[in-house]
């Protein structure tokens, strides 16, 4: 009788055992999903931030050389008006030394005339 009663315990001990260990082992696969979930949300976290830097990075350069590009169109735009205005200027000056070559022309025309 006795010895039944030892393999009973044992038995139950062992059942008890078991149990514990499929607990334990249930934590364990719990913690490291935990651990593998944190590893790769730090992951993405690193990989957001170096994407930030590099975006910002990307947009400081951008935005040097669309100040750069738009210094230049406005330099651009005042040395067009600059020239349209000088280019009126000249056309001005153009026809008045074409219309007083013309009259110095009519006036030696009209001396060589004078003489015959």
């Amino acid at each position: 009788m006795r010895e039944w009663r030892t393999i009973y315990l044992k038995r139950s001990s062992w059942k008890k055992h078991r149990e514990r260990l499929a607990f334990e082992q249930k934590n364990k696969s719990e913690e490291w999903g935990l651990r593998c979930l944190k590893k790769k949300l730090q992951a993405s976290e690193h990989t957001l931030a170096e994407e930030r830097r590099k975006w910002r990075v990307t947009c400081e350069r951008d935005n040097k050389q669309m100040f750069v590009a738009r210094t230049e169109i406005i330099n651009l735009k005042a040395c067009d008006e600059d020239l349209k205005k000088s280019e009126s200027d000249y056309k001005d000056k153009y026809e008045e030394a074409k219309s007083h070559r013309e009259r110095v022309e009519i006036l030696q025309v009209s001396a060589l005339f004078q003489f015959l």
